[in-house]
């Protein structure tokens, strides 16, 4: 059961805020079971967490080249 440990791996990367890496060891513990649904909704929720950090970082580089401008 390998990919328990993907999942506890990614569950630690997500509590530290390391959503590329949770990202990364949810994918590789999908190859190995495709049907896991624990696993599943991690990736899920790790993806909007990804969505969610490229939105703030877009608007913050927004707010710095508005800035610039002035």
């Amino acid at each position: 059961m390998l990919f328990q440990a993907y999942f506890r791996g990614a569950k630690a990367a997500v509590a530290l805020e390391c959503f590329e890496e949770a990202a990364e060891l949810c994918s590789i513990g999908i190859e190995y079971d495709h049907t896991n649904m624990e696993l599943l909704k991690l990736k899920t929720i790790v993806d909007k967490k990804l969505a969610d950090a490229a939105e703030h970082r877009k608007k913050e580089a927004l707010i710095i080249l508005e800035a610039e401008v002035f």
